[in-house]
């Protein structure tokens, strides 16, 4: 079978397991009735405004505080709520595709269709950095090494868990994330990145587009102007000048945007409408929006542990012990704090091939060859890590946020893997070893990615 059959065949395939984890076996596609959806927004901005055409319940607008979750009457949940209207809390790009398949279908975009469009994509970017990669740097090494990572990514718990549900939550981080894989191809796709001023741009536009989707995802445009900086000081004023301005004008551009946005919203360039959301229940309620403590450095170390050490609870239903994530809250740690733990765990539990990020080569060898290649490799792994650091500061730790520091971490996993193959050489019984190492470790790793994406299945929608 030719590389090509290969890989029609493995989307084909992957596509089909997404759409039914996303279905529930299903093949229908339903939207959950008690969240937002972008569909909502994208009516909105067609018709000419940006506050949701949903009417906010008039019984609720008589109290003091609409918002106020113990107050006996419906509301949108999540929604932002402030004088009088409906706004939409989540980055506003997703709707100009849900406008632009209304303009053409006269029908809604299904948010589960959405996200496994942007997860398959991910899929398939993922497989095509791998191959560049591969082609340039380890040639000598088979393709099957190639194709079982990839395998490690496709069936990996975030990615499962992600498809798994079809609500508004999850459909900007896979878009923003399915941005940031592109940019990631444009920077790998040929040596000389930094001095190419056409990708610069392009990189530029594509990671502000990821911002437009999901303000977190600032943290990669930063990391990457501080990781290419190092590499434009050998150039003149008037080079560096140019070469920055390819770059961050894009980025500025969408961040100007997404400023106008807000402006025109809520009069202020720099307000998102954190403080009016329509929290669910009444401690999130006086926590975050009458205390304003959505974001503290007192959750870090909560989150840290919520994020590497969680363990599964064991349930004994049916006199069998089945390990299952489940939802709880911390309360009191050095003062008040107040934590959400939301169906999430020890990320080696969910993804146990992240450990093969932190192999050490058992020997030196020539991983990163060239300065642009380490520049690709920094920037997977810093802004990996920088995403995580920023979202431990929430007050509620996720399975979805999971998606946003997680999806780089496969590139530098890769070129471990590809090292660890050609340090085997010629020795029969390492290599058998290592790919046996490796088909177990895919095997493991999808199951616990089938189990977490079984949790997505089964949460209420």
């Amino acid at each position: 079978m030719t590389p090509y059959r290969k890989a029609v065949v493995a989307i084909f395939a992957v596509t089909l397991a997404y759409l039914a984890m996303n279905t529930k076996a299903s093949f229908h596609f339903h939207e959950s009735s008690q969240f937002l959806n972008y569909n909502m927004l994208a009516e909105a901005v067609m018709s000419g405004q940006f506050h949701l055409k949903q009417p906010v319940n008039k019984d609720r607008l008589e109290r003091d505080d609409p918002r106020d979750p113990s107050l006996p009457y419906p509301i949108i949940t999540d929604a932002i709520v402030l004088d009088g209207r409906y706004y939409f809390n989540a980055g506003p790009l997703p709707a100009l595709l849900h406008a632009g398949w209304i303009w053409l279908t006269a029908r809604p975009l299904p948010t589960g269709l959405a996200i496994i469009v942007s997860c398959v994509g991910t899929f398939l970017l993922m497989g095509l950095i791998f191959q560049r990669i591969r082609v340039q740097h380890f040639s000598d090494v088979p393709e099957f090494v190639g194709w079982l990572t990839l395998g490690l990514f496709g069936f990996s718990g975030p990615q499962l868990y992600m498809i798994s549900r079809p609500v508004v939550y999850h459909e900007p981080i896979a878009l923003g994330m399915l941005l940031v894989l592109v940019a990631t191809l444009v920077i790998v796709w040929k040596p000389g990145f930094p001095e190419d001023a056409a990708r610069l741009f392009w990189t530029g536009c594509l990671l502000g587009a990821a911002v437009a989707c999901r303000a977190n995802l600032i943290v990669y445009p930063i990391c990457l102007c501080i990781l290419i900086a190092r590499n434009w000081c050998r150039f003149n004023r008037r080079r560096l000048a140019k070469l920055s301005a390819f770059f961050l004008v894009p980025i500025i551009g969408w961040i100007l945007l997404l400023g106008a946005y807000n402006y025109v919203r809520f009069s202020n360039p720099l307000d998102f409408g954190r403080a009016y959301i329509a929290l669910p229940d009444a401690e999130s309620y006086q926590y975050c929006s009458k205390g304003g403590n959505e974001f503290r450095l007192s959750h870090v170390p909560i989150n840290v542990y919520n994020y590497l050490l969680g363990l599964p609870i064991i349930s004994h239903k049916r006199c069998i012990p089945l390990p299952f994530y489940g939802t709880s809250t911390v309360r009191e740690f050095f003062g008040y704090i107040h934590v959400v733990k939301e169906q999430v765990g020890s990320i080696f539990l969910i993804l146990p091939a992240i450990l093969l990020v932190f192999l050490i080569p058992p020997q030196k060898a020539d991983v990163y060859p060239n300065g642009e290649f380490r520049t690709a490799i920094l920037f997977c792994l810093l802004s990996s890590a920088f995403s995580f650091g920023l979202l431990t500061a929430y007050y509620r730790a996720a399975p979805r946020y999971m998606y946003e520091f997680t999806v780089l971490l496969f590139i530098p996993l890769f070129c471990n893997v590809m090292t660890f193959y050609k340090w085997t050489g010629q020795d029969r019984n390492k290599r058998r070893a290592f790919v046996a190492g490796l088909v177990t470790t895919l095997l493991l790793n999808t199951l616990a990615g089938i189990h977490f994406g079984l949790h997505g299945m089964l949460i209420p929608r």
